[in-house]
């Protein structure tokens, strides 16, 4: 929330700078994102590499975690006429699910207003690319004490507890080539929708404990298979890609 109210102030500052005889718009919408998950599955988090004879050992049921999930999001932003037909972006954009996922999105990026009109003088079409800040959440629900095991478990990073919350977070980029419509209803206000091809890029993956507040490394020592009478390591590399299409609709208004 801290990230979100931050970019929303440079965004005002920004439009507050502009000279009242430029053309600015400010704009506010709704739409939707896709995020495939892979990779998970259950596993046993695991102490044993430093406590073989009392080791402390926890489940996660991640199995059911893979697949292709919607997220409803919620933007806002601001464009600024450079150029005749040129339009720059700055633009803020939260997608939330069920579980506690969420995502949060920070882009700049270019319009171009194309030379002609169809249907009508009052219908626009633009056709431009965003680039910005990914950060992504997927809630992973709780850590489930094993039998026969002492827990908490213990790892470098700090301790893990049954029953505390676990998600998956990455950080990344995204680069969005789109096109944009826009209906001028009067001078000042207009409705839109931009439909893109998003590709996202992450370089970042881990499992976070959100109520120790402690990152958990992928390291394969840490993850076992889910029985409670053998150690067997568990390769566990899960991703997310946001990468697919994207729509907003949104509602502007002309400075």
């Amino acid at each position: 929330m801290k990230k979100l109210i931050t970019v929303l102030l440079i965004i005002a500052i920004a439009i507050g700078s502009v000279s009242a005889t430029e053309t600015i718009e400010a704009y506010g919408g709704i739409g939707i994102e896709f995020a495939n998950a892979s990779g998970f599955k259950a596993v046993r988090i695991s102490d044993y590499y430093k406590y073989k004879y009392a080791e402390g050992s926890l489940l996660l049921p991640l199995g059911d975690m893979n697949g292709i999930g919607v997220l409803l999001t919620v933007s806002g932003g601001a464009k600024y006429e450079l150029l005749p037909s040129l339009n720059v972006l700055g633009e803020v954009l939260i997608g939330l699910s069920s579980g506690g996922t969420y995502s949060y999105q920070v882009d700049v990026g270019a319009i171009y207003e194309l030379p002609f009109q169809i249907l009508s003088p009052s219908f626009h079409l633009g056709a431009g690319a965003k680039i910005g800040f990914l950060d992504y959440s997927k809630g992973l629900g709780t850590a489930q004490t094993l039998p026969g095991t002492t827990p908490p478990v213990i790892l470098d990073q700090g301790t893990i507890k049954n029953g505390d919350k676990i998600s998956f977070t990455s950080v990344g980029i995204a680069i969005t080539p789109l096109v944009d419509a826009k209906y001028e209803i009067t001078r000042e206000l207009a409705v839109g929708m931009d439909l893109g091809l998003q590709i996202s890029i992450f370089f970042s993956n881990q499992i976070y404990d959100a109520t120790q507040k402690k990152s958990i490394p992928l390291d394969d020592r840490y993850f076992y298979k889910p029985t409670s009478d053998e150690l067997t390591r568990e390769s566990f590399k899960p991703s997310v890609s946001l990468t697919g299409l994207k729509t907003n609709v949104h509602v502007l208004y002309k400075f």
